[in-house]
């Protein structure tokens, strides 16, 4: 096997197979896509909060169902790629952090796994809150206790297992965290 590329410099025409792509290579390109859909995501929020007959809350809905649709599979073929166990809450949450920005890595929060059936994470910073996507406190509200939940369970519940439950037990209380708390808190357990 050549010497694997850290770039896609040279000629156009060349046919470069994934495998030849370094690994550090890989994960810029992943990363960069993650943050780039982030921006697209918004961009359509934005957009479609400004269009006549649309307003933010229907943009965000679209958003939102089309994840519904498409991210469950993604989700449980990410959970069988990782060798993860799907019949355990803490099995499903580390599949649903692995998306293409890494939420371990990206914003890492503090796990307390409770038992099979329950999870409790701690964050002591927010993307939202930290990248400036939102700037009044009943936004932030609202993509605290509506849109991340609702995310959440699409990386979380796959097609035909058990379904998982996102509780919100702490929301941010302004739009400065306060030194030494927890910006939130989220419960993820099974159904009854």
């Amino acid at each position: 096997m050549s010497k694997q590329r850290n770039d896609f410099s040279g000629p156009i025409g060349d046919r470069v197979p994934w495998e030849e792509f370094s690994k550090e290579f890989l994960l810029k390109i992943m990363r960069l896509w993650q943050e780039q859909w982030e921006a697209f995501s918004t961009g359509l929020v934005k957009i479609g909060s400004e269009m006549e007959g649309v307003g933010v809350v229907n943009a965000s809905e679209l958003v939102a169902r089309t994840m519904e649709t498409a991210a469950p599979p993604i989700f449980a073929k990410i959970a069988e790629v990782c060798k993860v166990d799907v019949n355990t809450v803490e099995g499903r949450v580390k599949a649903g952090g692995l998306c293409m920005d890494n939420m371990y890595d990206h914003y890492p929060g503090q796990y307390e796994v409770k038992s099979d059936k329950e999870v409790i994470l701690r964050y002591d910073r927010c993307a939202v809150m930290d990248k400036k996507l939102v700037g009044d406190l009943d936004i932030l509200h609202y993509v605290c206790q509506y849109v991340e939940p609702r995310y959440a369970m699409t990386m979380l519940n796959y097609p035909g297992q058990r379904k998982i439950k996102v509780e919100l037990l702490k929301i941010p209380e302004s739009m400065t965290k306060k030194p030494g708390e927890p910006v939130c808190i989220w419960r993820f357990a099974f159904e009854e």
